[in-house]
């Protein structure tokens, strides 16, 4: 028996549609208060220790307010909640955890984090399980290497769309696979973004070399210009021909850029500062180079 965010017990229920359930509890709060019955504000409670598959399924909760992140199984998890073995078994949390894995992280900022990476991704463009896994770890990566960096993809549509959707339903969809990215970077595993500190997408590649803007139009939204910086120009580059010609291939007839240009203006004037490390599905990575040919 626990408490809800009303102060009221409630029965652990097993059944993961329950909203009292032990297995739907939400278990990241994105607000400082909850409403009460009455429209009356509470201090919410503090996230609830979270448990996932290494795939990124999310199993459920534990009956701790802590924040924390754990990697299970679904056979473990299931057992310890007594959701299989002995009929009437009790639920085991001190099991669940004994025979799980704490990741360094708190839930609460890696939901965060695989939000942005499922916002920054190319979910939503015509590329493969295999590309978007790439580029989804590869981004998971970036961000986990330079957290100081901005990442832009906080507070699109498509991660607040991940942070309001429950641990549950993220479940089987392309959503799971941005959860997956995250455990794969905080499980140690190789870095698939060849160790780069930024990325760029389509609205990069519609510029030949002979466009020395700094800034240009990319595409209109209800007939409104939108700019972009253009790396090429303000960074200068050098992608490597497999890079090159992987990039190319992905945009086919709208690709026109360079594959090497110098800076021919701004601070960067003269130089190449951007060396491909990496591309997945439209994305390209980056590393800091300073080369003055």
């Amino acid at each position: 028996m626990n408490e809800n965010i009303w102060g009221e017990e409630v029965l652990d229920s097993k059944d993961p549609n329950d909203d009292n359930s032990v297995l739907y509890r939400r278990g990241v709060i994105d607000d400082s208060y909850v409403l009460q019955p009455g429209g009356k504000k509470a201090q919410a409670p503090k996230p609830k220790n979270a448990f996932y598959t290494r795939e990124g399924v999310f199993l459920g909760y534990d009956d701790k307010n802590e924040d924390k992140l754990y990697i299970s199984t679904k056979g473990n998890y299931d057992y310890s909640l007594g959701i299989t073995g002995e009929p009437g078994k009790k639920a085991d949390y001190d099991n669940l955890r004994r025979y799980s894995t704490e990741l360094s992280m708190k839930h609460s900022d890696f939901i965060n984090s695989a939000s942005t990476v499922y916002g920054e991704s190319s979910f939503w463009m015509n590329v493969t399980s295999a590309e978007l896994q790439g580029e989804m770890r590869s981004l998971a990566y970036v961000h986990y290497n330079y957290p100081g960096e901005a990442a832009y993809g906080l507070n699109s549509t498509a991660a607040k769309s991940f942070r309001s959707t429950s641990l549950l339903k993220r479940n089987g969809t392309k959503m799971q696979m941005a959860v997956e990215a995250q455990i794969y970077v905080l499980s140690g595993g190789i870095d698939l973004s060849g160790g780069a500190r930024y990325w760029d997408g389509s609205d990069q590649v519609g510029f030949e070399a002979s466009n020395d803007k700094l800034r240009d139009v990319y595409k209109k939204v209800n007939g409104k210009d939108v700019y972009c910086e253009l790396h090429m120009n303000t960074r200068g580059w050098r992608i490597l021909t497999e890079h090159y010609n992987a990039w190319k291939a992905y945009y086919g007839d709208r690709f026109k850029a360079p594959q090497e240009k110098i800076s021919p203006a701004g601070p960067n004037k003269g130089k190449i500062t951007y060396q491909s490390t990496a591309v997945w599905g439209g994305t390209i990575f980056w590393k800091d180079v300073n080369i003055k040919p």
